[in-house]
């Protein structure tokens, strides 16, 4: 975590913009095939193509993020955060930002954590990441609507 290069950041940021991009290009659909499947291609959505889409950008992120911060790290990284964002959110549209913020709270708390304590930086992300999906768990669920 602690050794990533000037050229693994612009790596990292490039292809996270395009999953943003992608992300916001097809969000209608992402919507609808992964909320009702069944449904969707009354909306114009196709969820077979929709899945294989959202795999191939789920790929893409753990390629770019592998490198710079390891395995275990990027599994805590893409599950704690969304989970625990879907916890407290009731619409999709709230819970992708609200996730991307808990990540970003869960690298700095862990970065923080590791160096007043003098512990692993990547366990201490990881350890603020799940965290964080603890007190979600603790928190009332919120309903779709």
């Amino acid at each position: 975590l602690l050794g990533v290069t000037t050229r693994d950041l612009v790596e990292a940021a490039v292809l996270a913009g395009g999953v943003a991009l992608a992300l916001v290009a097809t969000h209608r659909r992402l919507t609808a095939s992964g909320f009702d499947p069944l449904a969707a291609p009354s909306l114009g959505a196709r969820p077979a193509r929709t899945e294989l889409l959202l795999l191939a950008l789920l790929a893409v992120c753990t390629v770019a993020a592998v490198r710079g911060l390891g395995n275990l790290l990027v599994v805590a990284l893409i599950l704690a955060p969304g989970a625990a964002a879907l916890r407290v959110s009731g619409r999709l549209a709230e819970a992708l930002p609200l996730a991307a913020a808990a990540a970003a709270v869960a690298g700095l708390g862990g970065l923080l954590l590791s160096y007043h304590l003098h512990v692993a930086a990547g366990a201490s992300v990881a350890l603020c990441a799940v965290g964080l999906f603890m007190l979600a768990l603790a928190a009332p669920a919120r309903a779709a609507g």
